[in-house]
């Protein structure tokens, strides 16, 4: 399991990736 935050243009986007 991966979990990754990432900012795009300004905003806070919350990523799951479940392997």
């Amino acid at each position: 399991m991966t979990t990754r935050v990432m900012l795009r243009t300004g905003s806070a986007r919350l990523e799951l990736d479940m392997d």
